[in-house]
């Protein structure tokens, strides 16, 4: 593997088990916990540029799956969220800083032709980690 390749696996999937592993037994002992993994949208969509990065979070979606069933029975609910495209972030920055074509065609597959902000991905875990959420699991 080449070094931007270890980084985004390393970062984007094993921190993200490693993290798990280390919390789980505290939250098994109290039967009860969150886990909210980010994964993305390039896990669904084929997109140039980011192999690496789409496979580290394909990974992820199956750490999702695997640990909300594994954990389901211990009062532990592990679900994910995939932001799409979010302003002011420097993936997105770098991905169309120099490439207003390539801007215009991701917001113009928005439907409501906007870019996300990061506080909506903030709101979106403060519901999936909420009670509204006591059904949504994996």
């Amino acid at each position: 593997m080449n070094n931007v390749t270890t980084i985004l696996t390393n970062n984007d999937l094993v921190g993200a088990y490693a993290i798990s592993k280390a919390v789980l037994p505290h939250m098994r002992s109290r039967k009860s916990g969150n886990i909210v993994f980010t994964g993305s949208m390039a896990s669904f969509f084929a997109m140039p540029r980011v192999a690496a990065y789409a496979v580290a979070k394909n990974g992820v979606w199956g750490l999702i799956r695997n640990f909300a069933f594994e954990t389901a029975t211990d009062g532990i609910r592990v679900n994910g969220i995939a932001p799409g495209y979010i302003d002011n972030t420097g993936i997105f920055k770098e991905a169309t800083v120099n490439d207003p074509e390539r801007y215009q065609r991701i917001v113009s597959r928005i439907p409501s032709h906007i870019l996300g902000e990061p506080g909506d991905i903030g709101w979106a875990t403060v519901y999936l980690c909420s009670p509204a959420a006591k059904y949504v699991n994996g």
